[in-house]
């Protein structure tokens, strides 16, 4: 009563109220207003992330609640992802700028208010590093962590995917001037080291997901989008400009820079396991796209997982003369160099069924196949990109 009172002295116009289903409009309401407020509940996410768990919980739990909204509610986590995406991206001058304007009245208010906040802010050169830094500890562990935990539920694993894709693509954009967004240090979204690990956990994402069984169409979608979104990435020399011409990008660099160990000070084994493992992952959306290739693609992956030695990447007669799996199995074996050499850590699977059954995969599969246009379209696009990139 007293914020309607309020509402009227204001000449605010506020939703109807509605004597049925009151508690669900309250929960919603108040989840609407917590995601509104995502940008200044990152700044206390920014601020203990590394004075203790605090930080790490309360970011978990917001991605967590943007996961378990229903599919009616589409707009409600895209306006999550874009507060994250610009606090993580944007100046506050620029967050202000480019924030979508309510159409509720008392909501329009309340977000004038925390834009004066913002445009208060702007000057809080303590407050953008802290932003920064958490930045950088989001993407080169908090990220890649959940993509690489293999008890990650699917809503989980998909608002993560559309994050990290959301995040890329808005550094990406020519849209917003390179002067309103937050860099690096040499101009960049992160290091060479993050980008490295983000393929890796896409990779560990891919695999858990197929062995487990709990891929669908909109999973790979969303990761196939995100991998490419990830290579076309513009990275700097260190020199902040306008200019969109020419510009480097990941693909450009590691296709470049694999044969070299001075570009950018960084080691010959971080481009090339950035080329290797996008051979890999064309190699799997060809294999995911019938049921007698995907299931041949787990038994292989399972393989690899359990047995030792060069055993581990032996093909089978039957798939042998598959370009596909021999591609994977060539894959296979020169990423686990690298990650070696680069000590990145993998969690052994957990596998539920008898990897040395015959035909079990298909039996598990069922009718699972990728009969979406858009994730045909994804993994069409990102093979694509690679090859126009890299002749």
């Amino acid at each position: 009563k007293i914020i309607e009172g309020a509402a009227i002295n204001f000449n605010l116009t506020l939703r109807s109220r509605s004597f049925k289903g009151s508690l669900n409009h309250l929960t919603r309401d108040l989840s609407l207003s917590f995601f509104r407020r995502t940008g200044e509940l990152l700044l206390v996410c920014g601020s203990s992330c590394h004075l203790d768990n605090f930080g790490t919980m309360l970011f978990n739990s917001m991605l967590h609640a943007a996961s378990t909204l229903p599919p009616t509610e589409t707009v409600s986590v895209n306006t999550f992802m874009k507060a994250v995406t610009y606090r993580f991206i944007l100046t506050p001058e620029a967050i202000g700028v480019y924030n979508p304007v309510a159409s509720d009245g008392l909501q329009h208010a309340i977000d004038d208010r925390i834009l004066c906040s913002e445009v208060l802010r702007n000057d809080d050169l303590h407050e953008q590093k802290s932003v920064l830094v958490f930045r950088e500890w989001a993407m080169d562990n908090f990220l890649v962590h959940l993509l690489k935990n293999q008890e990650l539920s699917t809503p989980m694993r998909l608002i993560t995917l559309k994050l990290l894709t959301c995040i890329i693509e808005t550094y990406s954009t020519d849209q917003i001037p390179t002067s309103q967004k937050i860099h690096s240090a040499g101009g960049k979204l992160a290091s060479i080291v993050t980008y490295s690990k983000l393929f890796h956990s896409l990779k560990e994402c891919l695999s858990n997901a197929i062995t487990s069984n709990t891929w669908d169409a909109v999973f790979i979608l969303e990761l196939f989008s995100c991998a490419r979104n990830l290579l076309a990435l513009p990275i700097s020399d260190g020199k902040i400009t306008n200019e969109s011409t020419k510009r480097k990008t990941l693909l450009s660099w590691a296709c470049t820079s694999s044969k070299s160990t001075t570009d950018l000070d960084v080691d010959s084994e971080h481009p090339a396991y950035i080329f290797e493992f996008s051979r890999w992952l064309i190699a799997c959306g060809k294999l995911l796209q019938n049921q007698s290739t995907t299931g041949a693609l787990r038994d292989f992956i399972t393989r690899v997982d359990i047995r030792e030695g060069r055993e581990r990447y032996t093909l089978e007669n039957a798939v042998s003369n598959n370009v596909e799996i021999r591609q994977i199995s060539s894959s296979f074996q020169t990423l686990a160099k690298l990650e070696k050499v680069l000590s990145f850590g993998r969690a052994k699977r957990v596998h539920s069924s008898n990897p040395y059954a015959k035909n079990f995969s298909n039996a598990l599969l069922g009718d699972k196949t990728l009969v979406s246009k858009g994730s045909l379209r994804a993994i069409e696009e990102f093979s694509n990109y690679f090859a126009g990139h890299t002749t």
